[in-house]
């Protein structure tokens, strides 16, 4: 194995980096995710004929981000190599569950506006369920890349080769989510500007549409496509779109900081990160527990 690349970050670097870090700030961050995870758990209770599934994978998230936190408030006393590797890989592994929320959401929103009278969007739930598995495929990808590059990147024995590589998925990783964020923003909006000319509370279904409505179910429970035409323009606006914008702050933040140094641009300290990382995926996990991101879903 090549000897060891200048820029992967010694032991005693990693030891500077993490002496920065605020305890007691972790810890608030850590108690604040517990809570939003008793919500998460609610949501799940609410929503569980349609979106069981989805609220457990958020309770996971916030599980999983508590424990993160506790990990980044006791790194500074206690202090390893495999601590601090173990930080990085949760907290780069279930940022994803987000981004898998906020396209089941909109899924089925759509999939719903489809199956209205007079609506012309024309992609139904089938195709909507193909887009998942998709996005599914593509997101357990993302996954896989930015743990072996977290992992690469945390290891002051990583080879120059293998941290080159880990730059590379590093940054596919980055822009990947970014182009899924824009692509969310993109269907939200065209959802948002469909033009549905039936009045609330008569909403028909086309008739070549009916017999498919009355077989096809949510992917995730029982309903049938019954859909409320105000209730699911809420919740792409007031859900989808503002979980997208402030998911897209945070990829913004980390392409920025892809080339940055972490122990010497500012750019990487607490008063940017937080900010930046922790309280978008904090209003986004709020956005996407709100009622009304499945409130489509209710008779």
């Amino acid at each position: 194995m090549s000897t060891a690349n200048s820029s992967t970050p010694t032991g005693s670097a990693l030891q500077y980096l993490v002496d920065t870090y605020s305890t007691t700030l972790a810890f608030v961050v850590a108690t604040l995710y517990l809570l939003l995870g008793i919500v998460s758990a609610v949501s799940a209770w609410r929503d569980r004929k349609v979106a069981l599934r989805t609220y457990i994978l958020l309770a996971v998230f916030t599980l999983t981000r508590a424990v993160t936190f506790i990990l980044r408030g006791v790194l500074p006393s206690a202090f390893s190599i495999a601590l601090y590797a173990t930080y990085q890989t949760m907290l780069a592994a279930a940022f994803i569950i987000l981004f898998v929320t906020l396209l089941h959401i909109l899924t089925e929103a759509l999939s719903r506006l489809g199956s209205v009278a007079g609506s012309d969007f024309s992609l139904g739930t089938t195709e909507m369920n193909r887009i998942k598995r998709a996005h599914t495929i593509i997101v357990m990808a993302f996954v896989a890349m930015g743990v072996t590059a977290a992992v690469k990147l945390s290891d002051p024995t990583t080879s120059v080769d293998d941290t080159n590589l880990a730059k590379i998925l590093r940054k596919v990783v980055t822009y990947g989510l970014i182009v899924l964020n824009v692509g969310y923003l993109a269907a939200s909006i065209y959802g948002l500007t469909r033009t549905v000319r039936v009045e609330d509370g008569q909403h028909e279904l086309v008739p070549n549409q009916q017999d498919a409505a009355k077989e096809s179910l949510s992917t995730e429970g029982s309903l049938p496509l019954g859909p409320n035409i105000p209730k699911i323009r809420r919740a792409l606006l007031f859900v989808v779109l503002p979980t997208s914008l402030v998911l897209l702050v945070r990829m913004a933040y980390s392409a920025a900081v892809l080339d940055a140094n972490p122990y010497t641009d500012a750019i990487y300290r607490e008063h940017t990160w937080y900010p930046l990382v922790v309280l978008p995926e904090m209003i986004a996990l709020f956005l996407l527990n709100l009622p009304i991101a499945f409130g489509f879903t209710h008779s």
